[in-house]
C-alpha cells in the first residue's frame, strides 16, 4: 500500500525522505498540538495561582484551604460603616 509521496503504514521511511515531498500535517495532528498547547497554558496558570496562594497563606497548616474559604466568606459579608463625627 503506497501513497504517491512515499510509504504508508510500516513501509520504508527512506522512500518518503528520498522523494523530498513534505506532507501537510493532518487535522488530527493539529488538534493534538492545540490540546497540548492549551494543557501547558493551564498548567502554567495553575502553577502561578498555586504560588500566589502559597505566599498569601501558611500552607503548612493542614486545613489552610478551609481557613481561606472561611476568611473569604467572612470578608464578603462584612459591612463597614464609616464613623460619623459627633455634632456638638
Amino acid at each position: 500500500m503506497e501513497w504517491a509521496g512515499g510509504a504508508c503504514c510500516g513501509g520504508d521511511p527512506a522512500a518518503t525522505a528520498s522523494t523530498g515531498v513534505k506532507k501537510k500535517p493532518s487535522s488530527c495532528l493539529k488538534e493534538v498540538e492545540k490540546i497540548k498547547q492549551k494543557r501547558e497554558e493551564r498548567r502554567a496558570a495553575h502553577a502561578a495561582l498555586r504560588e500566589q496562594l502559597d505566599q498569601e497563606y501558611d500552607t503548612t497548616v493542614p486545613n489552610w484551604e478551609f481557613g481561606a474559604m472561611i476568611r473569604s466568606v467572612y470578608n464578603c459579608t462584612l459591612t463597614v460603616c464609616p464613623v460619623q463625627p459627633a455634632c456638638d
